[in-house]
């Protein structure tokens, strides 16, 4: 393999293992940092006035969009906040290695759609890919206790962080199709102008909402003055985890678009399923550093599941994904 054909494979995996530690970042703001899914929401939304910032200014942006298209455009940004609103909500309750996992089922409902919506005609391989991820996804998302199969599927189908993240892959793909369509006829950066509308928007609608629950503080600037000189180290903290996950989204963006144009999109995006794999091997492999807090290690990952389990699982969705998208 020559070193420009192995470059895909290079952005591929550096972009997996950004994107894992960005997992497992959001992971610890959630439980740790912010304590509500409302305050870590608004700090992405305030964090996303960065890159719009940089649109306005610049010189190639034109906003000539027609109406509804704007609407359009800007819904797409709205169903991606609302999409990380479920991400979170399953976070919350299942740790990161097996969020990373539902999150490959993104692609199974992309490959859904293409058949009922584009007419698109699936290969018996592309089917036996598709039965796979959803077997192996379902089965790590089992509860741990041996029960009767039927039982087993009912409570897979009650549980919280097995239904949210369907909604998040659900609502991630149609604000992704809906940007997809619209770049056919429309420049990128318009359209990410009015995506980052759309998601702002939800931010300061949160932001209202706290500030009726907060407004008592509002009222007394001294008091308000006293809690943020209280809270400065916390605000710091969350300024730089903020910051350096938005950095690392980024980057991490970057390099899938740049394996995306080199290389073939199955493997790519099969690739992209070893999230799992990654998030353990650094879990495990700071466990090693000695005086690492390994209690608060082990809250990032599902204990209920064993290695035994966990690592059959993982391999299957890899294999199940890249199946069904070659």
């Amino acid at each position: 393999m020559s070193g420009l054909g192995a470059l895909w494979l290079i952005y591929a995996i550096i972009g997996v293992i950004i994107f894992s530690i960005s997992q497992i970042i959001d992971k610890i703001c959630i439980d740790n940092i912010f304590k509500s899914i409302r305050g870590w929401l608004i700090a992405s939304a305030a964090l996303s006035t960065v890159p719009l910032a940089f649109l306005i200014f610049s010189q190639e942006l034109m906003l000539d969009l027609a109406f509804w298209t704007t609407l359009i455009a800007i819904s797409s940004g709205v169903l991606q906040i609302t999409a990380y609103y479920f991400y979170a909500k399953a976070m919350e309750t299942e740790g990161a290695d097996i969020i990373s996992v539902l999150w490959q089922v993104l692609p199974l409902y992309g490959c859904i759609f293409g058949v009922f919506m584009l007419g698109e005609v699936m290969s018996p391989l592309n089917l036996a890919g598709l039965c796979l991820t959803v077997l192996f996804a379902s089965w790590i998302s089992l509860p741990a206790k041996r029960k009767a199969l039927l039982t087993q599927l009912i409570a897979l189908f009650r549980k919280p962080a097995f239904l949210y993240m369907q909604a998040a892959c659900i609502l991630t793909l149609i604000s992704t199709l809906i940007i997809d369509q619209l770049t056919i006829h429309h420049a990128s950066s318009e359209l990410l102008f009015y995506y980052l509308v759309g998601y702002i928007s939800v931010g300061v609608f949160l932001s209202i909402f706290a500030l009726r629950d907060h407004g008592h503080l509002l009222r007394s600037p001294q008091t308000l003055k006293s809690i943020l000189y209280e809270k400065r180290k916390t605000l710091m903290i969350i300024i730089m985890a903020m910051g350096s996950l938005e950095c690392l989204e980024n980057v991490g963006n970057y390099l899938h678009i740049e394996a995306y144009r080199l290389g073939d999109y199955a493997p790519v995006t099969a690739i992209n399923a070893l999230q799992p794999f990654f998030i353990l091997l650094m879990i495990y492999g700071c466990r090693m550093i000695r005086h690492f807090p390994a209690k608060k290690l082990d809250d990032l990952i599902c204990q209920e599941k064993t290695l035994a389990a966990k690592i059959p699982a993982f391999s299957g969705v890899f294999i199940g994904v890249y199946m069904m998208l070659i």
